[in-house]
């Protein structure tokens, strides 16, 4: 981990610190150490542009408009924030810090207040910030802001994020258990980390879209193009609204009013418009609920075959035991029906993962380095490595044109109108790409999606669902159809009736 004084002599024998000043006209209201940490969030982010696809210029150009004044003062013990002690603020521009923090301490506080600063605009004469709309959002706000503050804290230290489970983090909530790098807002972290792989979104993506404008519109759009989400994306933000409004309560001292029978009326944390009433039980049942339909969208927009082999990245960010179970139990469900194809047995494949074990596979079938089953067509697709003229052309690719080609290759992104102009654009000057084909349709026969979710959701009976089949099988189809058709007849019918 590189000391201060190393991180310092990098910075400003960069030349990084002298062009923040510049930019801030060598303001005498900012202190040289906010200029050095300014520019050690500019340098740290240049250092992972590639991995949230942002720009650093652009955004260290904007931080005087949107950095009115960074000051300390003394905010009580950080260490207690029932008492009110806490790390920093930022109102409508200007950064506060709390005076008491050590230098590590500060690095990453103020890398989160400023991310605040970065992302807050004015529209319609409300403020907001990142996916904060003024009416809702600040669960995933916050959450996002502590992830980058995070991430960019220890490139700058030259540290790695570690993932770890964070027992009595989630305050009111003992039994909840969250899997997260993050050392403030672990289950708003948890929750967006379970998020993204529903949506097969890198993480710093998803953050850096925090920035844009329209960046919130952006995973709106993403997250409705998923099978059976139309229409959805409102009403989970809405519920981690509250979620974050709890937590808030708990904060400045409601509990007891939070542990009532009967669920008492309460404003949303940043919108005194919104009421809506509240306990201990609702509370839980809010993030027993955010957390299956994550699990219920990303089981029905894979393919059987790859929930199997990637489970375990969804199961980690389950954050009680019984939703482990009931998912894990699901999971059981989908092998057992898989074994009459003679697909590998999901217990036999975890036993032998773990001990050592290697495993006799079907003929066409492998287990790759990372101990994922390897199908006949995925294999072939992965042997066929690029030639090197290939290789050649794609390394004189432009940045946009680099990106145009990730877009391409990942369906959610196409299906938005300005994505495809996008790429559309960038890559009609080059060959004809080989996109890679993925079987996203995973619906199961018979049902609906509201007869699905309401399975799943049922005081999270996950083994009650109904095997998941192949679309592609015109038998199932056929069957699929004809009962959609009586469906409709039956409802029909009782409609005249």
């Amino acid at each position: 981990m590189k000391t201060k004084e190393q991180r310092y002599n990098e910075l400003y024998s960069s030349g990084l610190v002298s062009s923040i000043k510049n930019l801030f006209a060598n303001r005498t209201d900012i202190s040289e150490d906010y200029y050095v940490l300014m520019a050690d969030y500019i340098d740290s982010m240049n250092e992972i542009r590639d991995e949230m696809l942002i720009n650093p210029t652009e955004i260290a150009r904007r931080m005087p408009e949107l950095v009115k004044s960074i000051q300390e003062t003394n905010l009580g013990n950080v260490y207690n924030q029932n008492e009110g002690g806490i790390y920093g603020r930022t109102d409508d521009g200007i950064i506060t810090m709390n005076q008491l923090l050590s230098y590590e301490d500060k690095k990453l506080y103020f890398f989160h207040e400023l991310t605040h600063a970065l992302q807050t605009s004015h529209e319609n004469g409300r403020e907001q910030c990142g996916f904060y709309d003024g009416h809702n959002g600040m669960f995933l706000t916050e959450g996002a802001t502590q992830y980058t503050a995070e991430m960019l804290y220890h490139v700058s230290n030259g540290t790695n994020l570690e993932y770890r489970e964070q027992p009595r983090t989630v305050r009111g909530a003992s039994n909840r258990t969250p899997y997260s790098p993050l050392s403030e807002y672990q289950y708003n972290g948890n929750v967006l980390e379970l998020l993204a792989k529903t949506m097969d979104l890198p993480l710093p993506q998803v953050l850096a879209l925090g920035y844009k404008k329209d960046g919130r519109e952006t995973l709106k759009n993403i997250y409705e193009s998923m099978e059976g989400n139309q229409g959805k994306f409102d009403e989970l933000m809405n519920n981690l609204e509250q979620i974050y409004s709890i937590d808030k309560l708990i904060i400045y001292g409601y509990s007891e009013h939070l542990q009532s029978q009967t669920p008492e009326l309460f404003n949303m944390a940043n919108d005194d418009h919104t009421p809506f009433r509240a306990n201990f039980d609702t509370y839980n049942e809010l993030m027993n609920k955010t957390e299956r339909e994550l699990v219920a969208t990303y089981m029905e927009n894979h393919d059987t075959e790859y929930v199997l082999q990637h489970y375990n990245e969804i199961a980690q960010f389950l954050t009680t035991p019984e939703l482990k179970n009931n998912f894990l139990s699901a999971i059981q469900q989908l092998s057992q029906d898989l074994q009459q194809n003679n697909i590998i047995n999901l217990n036999e494949y975890r036993r032998t993962q773990n001990t050592g074990v290697q495993l006799e596979m079907p003929e066409g079938y492998s287990i790759n380095e990372f101990g994922e089953i390897i199908g006949p067509t995925r294999q072939k697709k992965q042997e066929q490595s690029p030639e090197p003229e290939q290789q050649q052309n794609e390394n004189k690719l432009t940045l946009k044109q680099k990106v145009a080609q990730f877009l391409q290759r990942n369906n959610l992104f196409m299906n938005l109108s300005f994505v495809d102009k996008f790429v559309r654009k960038q890559l009609d000057v080059l060959p004809p790409a080989t996109q890679e084909i993925r079987n996203t349709n995973t619906r199961a026969v018979g049902r609906t999606r509201e007869d699905f979710m309401n399975e799943l959701t049922n005081f999270g009976q996950y083994r009650n669902l109904p095997p998941i089949q192949r679309m592609s099988d015109p038998e199932r189809l056929a069957r699929m159809q004809r009962k959609m058709e009586e469906n409709q007849q039956s409802n029909d019918e009782n409609e005249r009736n």
